[in-house]
């Protein structure tokens, strides 16, 4: 278990200050936005050496980013669509819609084109405290005939080196949970994808086979923060299945629909999930609620 004080993470807001050259001057007093509770946000008026006010950027602080509300995340596929509209509350998809509205892409190009030429700059904060937690010991597994087995395996691969050494390697294990889950070329949409309500009985099955029947698989579609840093400070990694979900650390596209491992949490102002999202091994973090809707599934021994 791995925990850190954060208090300097707020510096990575004005991050993208130091790695460009600037032609013009940002406002020494920046708006701070509130666009509910899992975004901090900082507006800044950019002026020329004239001192005439030229745009305004908005910042995602935590993300080092400037952000444009105008632009989606993109698409979903009908047919993840359809089936996850079907399986969560049409009320709750309205409200989390409500959210995702305010989550925004990158966009560093706004910097680089516009700002050529060096000019001084000043700018204060104040620290805000931060709270990393941490599952050690969590593998990175890459993404094989679905997302949903490949992040329950990790979950699996976790508990294989904390007192469940009978759970084979990564791709042995991924296997049996894509045949447990109904995941494989053989589902009606061809492309990976699992019924949400499938995830944990698949998980359950693979760990009855290797003689674990003391295993608890239970399925939350509404996922609290306090449920989340329960799991995290207990040690239980769990599968997060996404609806439009956000641009996770370290990418350029969303994840839109797709499941993960959640094996940490940032808590603070601004509260995140980090994850193992099965596109690579490494760690990510998305802003808490940054989806439409989620499902959860604790998996506890």
């Amino acid at each position: 278990m791995l925990r850190y004080g954060l208090a300097d993470i707020f510096l990575n807001g004005i991050f993208f200050l130091l790695i460009f050259p600037l032609f013009y001057l940002f406002s020494l007093i920046p708006l701070f936005l509130y666009l509910g509770p899992t975004f901090h946000y900082v507006e800044y008026t950019l002026t020329d050496n004239k001192s005439k006010t030229k745009e305004k950027v908005i910042v995602d602080l935590p993300f080092s980013t400037i952000v444009d509300f105008n632009k989606s995340n993109g698409s979903i596929p009908a047919d993840e669509e359809y089936f996850f509209k079907y399986y969560f509350n049409n009320t709750y998809l309205q409200q989390q819609e409500e959210m995702r509205k305010q989550n925004a892409n990158t966009q560093w190009n706004i910097l680089e084109k516009e700002m050529a030429n060096s000019s001084n700059y000043s700018l204060s904060s104040t620290s805000i405290p931060w709270t990393l937690r941490l599952i050690i010991d969590v593998p990175g597994y890459i993404w094989r005939n679905g997302c949903s087995p490949t992040a329950a395996g990790m979950v699996l691969g976790y508990w294989d080196v904390h007192g469940y050494p009978n759970f084979p390697g990564e791709t042995t294990l991924i296997d049996e949970l894509v045949n447990a889950m109904g995941t494989s070329y053989k589902w009606p949409f061809g492309d990976g994808a699992t019924w949400p309500w499938r995830v944990n009985d698949g998980i359950l099955s693979v760990c009855r086979n290797h003689h674990y029947n003391n295993f608890q698989a239970s399925e939350d579609v509404t996922v609290s923060w306090a449920e989340i840093k329960n799991e995290v400070y207990a040690d239980r990694p769990f599968v997060l299945s996404m609806l439009n979900g956000g641009t996770g650390n370290g990418h350029n596209k969303a994840y839109n629909h797709h499941s993960v491992t959640c094996m940490g949490c940032l808590d603070g102002d601004q509260d995140y999930v980090y994850i193992k999202d099965t596109w690579d091994r490494d760690i990510h973090f998305l802003a808490y609620r940054d989806w439409t809707a989620v499902m959860a599934v604790w998996v506890r021994p």
